[in-house]
């Protein structure tokens, strides 16, 4: 395992504890430093989640944005646009939405849970 893919781990760890503050400083210390792709995607990933959790849709969207641009694993990939999908669907953009729940289907490897929830993503909106 490299060092950045500790950090990773130490970071999503964090995340997963609800230590946003501390995991939201080492996602950044990724992205500040050149990283393979997959890495650079998952750190953003971190990164665009915090986000939604504070309440910044823009600032989460564009950092969802940045994930798919960072050649992310299929999970990383399908969950962004499942994110994607679900903010749109709060903006009120419907026919963007369902864009980012089809996205999510034709990911080949995506797993069954985010396949199931972009499935009723394309049946009906997304609320909070």
């Amino acid at each position: 395992m490299t060092p950045a893919q500790k950090t990773l781990d130490q970071a999503e760890r964090l995340y997963g504890e609800k230590q946003y503050p501390k995991a939201k400083e080492m996602f950044l210390k990724l992205i500040e430093e050149p990283q393979d792709r997959p890495v650079e995607a998952r750190a953003f990933y971190g990164l665009a989640r915090i986000a939604a959790l504070e309440k910044d849709p823009e600032l989460a969207e564009k950092l969802f944005l940045r994930v798919l641009q960072s050649s992310p694993d299929p999970q990383t990939e399908a969950y962004s646009h499942l994110y994607l999908g679900r903010l749109a669907d709060l903006a009120g953009e419907r026919e963007q939405a369902a864009g980012h729940y089809k996205s999510v289907l034709a990911v080949e490897g995506a797993p069954p849970a985010a396949r199931e929830a972009a499935g009723k993503g394309l049946q009906e909106e997304f609320r909070k």
